[in-house]
């Protein structure tokens, strides 16, 4: 078959060739990353994406987890035992 181009750009204007570049580039944004994910939990357990109020939320729930490197257990309970996931 054809060769398959594994090249692209980066939302921060970072350009990367291939698999393990692309892997080193969102390495460096965890943060982004931990913060998609924690939103795909609130939406999953509300049924609803976060809103513009829940924010707070969510850069405080970031500040807290990332110390221990965002880790997923972790941020599922801080969804289960907040606010949002008990009043949507």
């Amino acid at each position: 078959g054809l060769a398959v181009d594994a090249t692209g750009v980066m939302p921060n204007g970072e350009a990367f060739e291939g698999m393990d570049e692309f892997r080193a580039q969102l390495l460096k944004m965890d943060r982004q990353m931990a913060r998609n994910l924690l939103e795909q939990f609130i939406v999953y357990a509300t049924g609803a994406p976060p809103s513009f109020a829940d924010r707070p939320f969510v850069e405080v729930t970031l500040d807290r987890l990332e110390p221990n490197g965002f880790r997923i257990k972790s941020m599922i309970h801080e969804v289960v035992a907040s606010s949002i996931f008990r009043t949507k």
